[in-house]
């Protein structure tokens, strides 16, 4: 019997292409376990079974050495009993599809759609899973494969899989390679935000700087001002990734040293006409007035995170860069207070000044950073309408502000682009889709199909739109929206349009969607 399952595994392949009869060697020596052999069979059938016996073998692992037990052996730890609520054959059977290729990126979405159905897989599957999917994939599925995958993978050193139970291992944190470790202050972090700054600065001084620099941007996840101390000692860390981080974090404490100190230099840059009084008064603009910072950049400045040297990818004066940065480190609501007016009025003016550009674009990554929707809505305003509707350029733009935002701001922009495209516009709405990798709203799903079943009508091109032109809204969807809104796309769109493979692909992955929602909805 030869001695590992590869070399056994590469015998079988030898025997299924040249027949038993051409055998080298007795097919009765390939069995993994000589107790399984049945005397009296047919070289064929010992042959097929051969071949069975070593797939489950490798599947199932090896068969653990009979020995006379000591007689203060403790009890053979056994398997978890069956979680009550399973996945159907039908729902798992497509899991394997999609873990063969067909629709594979659509796994997450399955997963989660099996957890929040309180659904677990049946022992039969758990060995495909482990075996098919990616230490990082298994990370989110712990759930749906339940405690007996857990079990099952600690006796297969191949399988990766923690349990989806186990708390922030604090040894994994001190031995794990940067990316375990990041791994667990991340999880840290979330249960006890003070824990997880300890852990950090328990190893600070003997940690990588690559490590340091991920660990601190940990720290954005619960943010506070406990947090403020260490980081203005990361402020002065040899490695610049390091102090970016850390200004990262201060940025978003407005009350922070870090905030006041770069308000004590930006402050007197930026002063705004104050409203003139009276019924004409109230006709004229009023006017902000920019001063550019004086050099050079003090050492402070630069420890604060303002780079004295311009980008090689920016086209912008030297001076102009440092008040760019200073700006964009302010909530802009800050302006709106100290100058006593809304956005727009602030934007309005910026614009009229020799550095509206520069200033937007300070205003526009300040509002992204903090989080400040009324902003972001009013800078969005104010790229569409500068944005020609044909442009490559104008699109990138508008798609760059959207992408800006924090994930939770991004819907309401995005529906607000969609609102103000028309047929011409179209390509920015389907370029900016394309790059929404969130689940969409029924609303931004309703708006972007009318404006598809429009197009795919009037579409004046000859040439045929790529199959995969909206795989994108296919996977993001809003199923029960999407389903409806289809069928009224498709009606729409005539046999020779050459939206006709496009819009074939997007009702395929819709349905693929709904089929899976409802196998495991049972």
């Amino acid at each position: 019997m030869p001695g590992d399952a590869e070399s056994r595994w590469t015998s079988i392949s030898s025997l299924a292409a040249l027949g038993t009869a051409r055998a080298a060697q007795p097919v009765d020596s390939l069995w993994p376990d000589a107790s399984l052999a049945m005397p009296g069979e047919t070289p064929e059938s010992t042959f097929l079974r051969v071949a069975a016996a070593n797939y489950l073998w490798q599947l199932a692992g090896s068969r653990a050495v009979v020995a006379a037990p000591p007689a203060t052996a403790a009890a053979v730890e056994t398997a978890p009993p069956l979680e009550d609520r399973l996945v159907s054959e039908v729902a798992a059977w497509r899991m394997a599809r999609m873990l063969s290729g067909d629709h594979r990126d659509l796994l997450p979405e399955w997963f989660a759609l099996a957890e929040r159905f309180g659904l677990v897989l049946p022992p039969q599957w758990l060995p495909v899973v482990l075996n098919a999917l990616k230490p990082s994939e298994l990370e989110g599925v712990a759930a749906v494969l339940g405690r007996r995958a857990v079990w099952l993978a600690a006796r297969n050193p191949a399988w990766h899989l923690r349990d989806v139970a186990a708390p922030p291992s604090e040894e994994r944190w001190e031995n794990g390679t940067v990316v375990e470790r990041t791994e667990e202050l991340t999880a840290l972090r979330t249960l006890d935000p003070a824990a997880a700054r300890g852990w950090i600065e328990k190893t600070w001084d003997k940690d990588p700087p690559e490590a340091r620099e991920a660990f601190v941007r940990v720290l954005l996840k619960g943010l506070s001002t406990a947090d403020e101390a260490f980081l203005e000692t990361a402020l002065r860390d040899k490695r610049k990734g390091v102090r970016t981080a850390a200004c990262e974090c201060l940025a978003r404490l407005p009350t922070s040293a870090h905030a006041r100190r770069n308000l004590a230099r930006v402050d007197p840059l930026l002063t705004f006409d104050p409203p003139a009084s009276g019924l004409l008064g109230k006709l004229k603009k009023r006017r902000l007035h920019v001063e550019l910072p004086a050099g050079p950049l003090d050492k402070d400045a630069a420890r604060d995170g303002i780079e004295a040297n311009v980008p090689a990818t920016r086209k912008i004066g030297e001076r102009s860069w440092w008040l760019v940065q200073m700006v964009s480190l302010v909530p802009p609501a800050h302006w709106t207070t100290r100058f006593g007016c809304d956005a727009r009025t602030l934007v309005e003016a910026a614009m009229e000044t020799e550095y509206g550009d520069e200033l937007i674009a300070a205003f526009t990554e300040a509002a992204g950073r903090h989080a400040e929707e009324t902003w972001l809505a009013e800078l969005l305003r104010l790229t569409l309408a500068k944005a020609p509707p044909d442009e490559a350029q104008g699109h990138g733009s508008v798609i760059e502000l959207v992408n800006q935002a924090p994930t939770a701001a991004r819907e309401p922009l995005i529906q607000q682009v969609l609102e103000s495209s028309n047929d011409a516009s179209f390509p920015l709405a389907l370029m900016l889709l394309n790059t929404r990798r969130a689940d969409w709203s029924p609303g931004i799903t309703q708006r972007a199909f009318e404006l598809l079943g429009r197009r795919v009508r009037i579409e004046p091109q000859a040439y045929p739109f790529p199959r995969n032109t909206l795989t994108e809204w296919g996977r993001h969807a809003h199923i029960e929206t999407a389903l409806a809104e289809i069928e009224r796309v498709d009606a729409k769109c005539p046999d020779p349009s050459p939206w006709r493979n496009a819009v074939e692909g997007l009702k395929e992955i819709i349905g693929f969607r709904a089929a899976m929602r409802q196998e495991l909805s049972k």
